[in-house]
């Protein structure tokens, strides 16, 4: 099942990243306010549908899509192109992601940005508040309902989505 070695793989990128970088030395400010994902898409009265632009590198099913590809030229393209908010693909292993793909995003729009990986702990959350991320995906499938909640509760005590 793809969903139990996309699972395995992050876990053992989350050993690695607190082996490489221990969870003392994130650096997540209060001070900075997110941008507010959810609210880029709430619809108001009169407004058609909002769209969230992704960037995605490659496709356990499709191959590769866009390997090599300027992060920043493509997020400044979505936001003038009328996006309303980011997705950013941080996954390594299947869909070619990095960190620093939504840290260059981060660097080059304003718009929300959501972090598209496979999220299994609170050092994840920290680590995406510390590079930009202004809301996470989180898979219920993926996690059991206490760890879904801690997860939540985390995300929201940093004001992302």
């Amino acid at each position: 099942m793809f969903l139990e070695k996309a699972l395995d793989k992050a876990r053992t990128r989350v050993r690695e990243s607190k082996a490489l970088r221990p969870l003392t030395s994130l650096t997540v400010s209060p001070l900075e306010e997110p941008h507010r994902f959810r609210d880029s898409l709430r619809r108001r009265k009169g407004e058609g549908i909002k769209l969230v632009a992704e960037v995605k590198r490659r496709s356990p099913s499709k191959g590769i899509i866009r390997d090599e590809v300027s992060v920043s030229r493509l997020a400044r393209c979505y936001e003038r192109g009328g996006a309303h908010a980011l997705s950013i693909l941080t996954e390594p292993f299947f869909f070619g992601g990095s960190l620093d793909d939504l840290a260059e995003a981060r660097g080059s729009s304003r718009l929300p940005i959501l972090r598209k990986d496979f999220i299994i702990d609170e050092y994840q959350i920290l680590e995406s508040r510390e590079i930009g991320a202004d809301a996470v995906l989180l898979i219920a499938a993926a996690l059991d309902a206490a760890r879904l909640a801690r997860l939540v509760e985390l995300a929201r005590e940093l004001g992302m989505d």
